[in-house]
């Protein structure tokens, strides 16, 4: 009743007139309003029975959904959208973006095409900081294998996640992504270019560099753990193109250089500023669990104890008889043979019909690891993809292991092999160029001289790391082949069918040297054949060291191939004779 009067009060109810009251009556009901008797009054205070109803219903409705496991329930996809937060682009973000872009130095005032002065920086910093992490990698695993294996069984034993990233770390230089970023570039520098236009390599450039962004100080320590333990391997040997100092820089370039960078253009392609971890990149990258390091798993003890002591026996012989284990290794003379039918020239008649690369000489020890990649590619390669082995899945160890998964894998790095040749070939080019480039006087001969140090410097990288990518390939495949073999000879759990025999047809696949070879056959001979290849590739290998092999040197083709030879003799002329009748 307060509130009624207080009312009255307001609306001055003492002061209107009869008329005017009349009036306002009228205006309310007019407006929707009602008079309400005392006996309507009591009526509403009725409880409504099937309101009462559809009230409960509800009530039960939400409270068994409570009940329900999480899994079964039954949620409007409007209900889930609205629980989501959705992230937008807010003109503040856009502008922050904005001026980091300009900050560093990767776009000018418009935002909308990028400076040549950051193409030059990556062609001069962040490209050879790349390179410099992958040839740390390829020298402290690759370039001997056994000590690679043992600084790999040293680091498992302390964490297997170490080697994993070194892998990882390795394999952040790709040349072919490279070239795209900086083709544009290259061949038109006074074209500007726009950021849309290099939206997918850059995202795949980020996205490896994304995932080990987390993990920089671990990748440090691995690689500073894993050059101690191969000083200590080689009897303090220290390798020239392994330093600390070269790779701490190189790491710094690549992760608070290069990265903050490629994240702000990856920011700039959303309209969204998220941190440098943020978990919606992530989602946005499709970034699965199995990607991330972590997954790897140690090296069997029984298998690298085993190793170890066949190990010892060996250093005792090494310093009397280097050469008696390259014989003693089945696996690697029977490669040999089968490399050793090829001659250099049937090669190259084979896989460079267009004379592309007849700049090369059949002495270039770079060349001839290519055209035996190149035949690899073409003869053993096809096994990595082909729906004729059925692989069974294995889940014993706690980890989904899946061989089909590895062999892709594989296969997808026959592409980096390619590239490192085309880089050594073009680098081989500009060498010739400047070669044939005579100084006239002396002030000309110092820097003519200077540039064919640097250039012959450049060449001579760039054929080590076209033969340390192949052999990395050659020392992956036959890792996994290696595992294979001993499966198929033991509880067959990844391979279910090694005794069918392979066939292909003509028309499609063309003539292959395993046609009609059972599968367990055919992977004992690609096995061969890059376990081989790798070693001819290693330091003990004919394919290692220099460029070139030298005058006094073996040629490949004219080894010995496990098969006897006859020896001409001199005779006399009627002999001769003879023998052209």
């Amino acid at each position: 009743m307060k509130e009624i009067d207080k009312t009255k009060q307001n609306l001055r109810v003492n002061e209107i007139d009869d008329s005017q009251r009349k009036d306002l009556f009228n205006k309310f009901k007019d407006a929707g309003g009602q008079v309400i008797s005392d006996r309507d009054a009591r009526r509403s205070l009725v409880i409504d029975r099937d309101k009462q109803k559809q009230h409960q219903q509800r009530l039960d409705e939400h409270y068994s959904n409570k009940r329900v496991p999480s899994n079964q329930r039954v949620v409007s996809q409007k209900k889930i959208s609205s629980a989501m937060p959705v992230r937008s682009s807010s003109a503040f973000d856009r502008f922050r973006i904005r001026m980091r872009l300009r900050i560093l130095g990767v776009t000018g005032f418009n935002t909308v095409f990028f400076k040549n002065s950051f193409f030059q920086k990556f062609n001069d910093y962040y490209k050879p900081s790349l390179i410099e992490i992958q040839m740390i990698f390829l020298s402290l695993y690759k370039k001997d294998p056994k000590t690679g294996n043992r600084i790999i069984r040293s680091l498992d034993r302390i964490s297997p996640i170490y080697y994993e990233l070194c892998e990882n770390a390795g394999d952040l230089y790709q040349p072919i992504l490279i070239d795209q970023i900086l083709d544009s570039y290259r061949n038109f520098p006074d074209i500007p270019q726009p950021l849309s236009e290099l939206r997918d390599s850059i995202n795949e450039l980020f996205r490896p560099l994304f995932i080990l962004k987390s993990y920089e100080n671990s990748i440090l320590n691995s690689f500073e753990k894993a050059i101690d333990m191969s000083i200590s391997y080689s009897e303090g040997k220290k390798d020239k193109n392994i330093r600390k100092k070269d790779l701490k820089n190189a790491l710094f370039v690549v992760f608070d250089k290069l990265y903050p960078r490629l994240h702000t253009i990856f920011c700039h392609y959303h309209g969204i500023l998220f941190t440098e971890t943020d978990k919606v990149i992530e989602e946005i990258l499709s970034i699965y669990q199995s990607e991330k390091p972590g997954n790897r798993v140690r090296r069997d003890d029984s298998r690298s104890v085993q190793v170890d002591y066949a190990e010892e026996p060996d250093l005792q012989i090494d310093s009397e008889q280097p050469d008696e284990k390259v014989i003693e290794n089945d696996s690697v003379k029977e490669g040999l043979k089968l490399m050793y039918r090829l001659d250099i020239n049937s090669l190259r008649s084979i896989y460079d019909k267009k004379g592309e690369f007849e700049l090369l000489n059949n002495t270039d020890k770079v060349l001839l690891a290519y055209l035996l990649f190149l035949e690899f590619e073409k003869e053993y390669s096809f096994i990595l993809t082909t729906n004729k082995i059925k692989y069974n899945i294995d889940f014993s160890t706690n980890v989904k292991i899946d061989y089909r998964i590895k062999m892709q894998d594989i296969f997808n790095q026959l592409k980096k092999c390619q590239d490192a040749f085309r880089s050594y070939y073009d680098t081989f080019i500009e060498y010739n160029k400047i070669f044939n480039q005579k100084p006239m006087n002396n002030n000309q001969y110092i820097a003519y001289s200077k540039r064919l140090d640097e250039i012959a410097k450049k060449k001579k990288q760039a054929g080590s790391m076209s033969r340390m990518v192949i052999k990395s390939l050659m020392d992956n495949l036959a890792a996994e082949f290696e595992v294979l073999i001993d499966d198929m000879n033991g509880r067959m759990k990844f391979i279910s069918n090694p005794q069918d025999i392979l066939e292909f047809s003509y028309e499609i696949e063309g003539e292959k040297k395993l046609k009609n070879k059972k599968i367990y056959e055919a992977i004992e001979i690609i096995y061969n054949y890059a376990s081989a290849l790798s070693h001819r590739i290693s330091s003990e290998g004919d394919l290692s060291g220099k460029l070139e092999f030298d005058e006094n040197e073996k040629q490949p083709e004219n080894r010995d191939s496990g098969e006897p030879k006859t020896v001409k003799t001199e005779g006399s002329i009627f002999d001769e004779l003879d023998d052209i009748i």
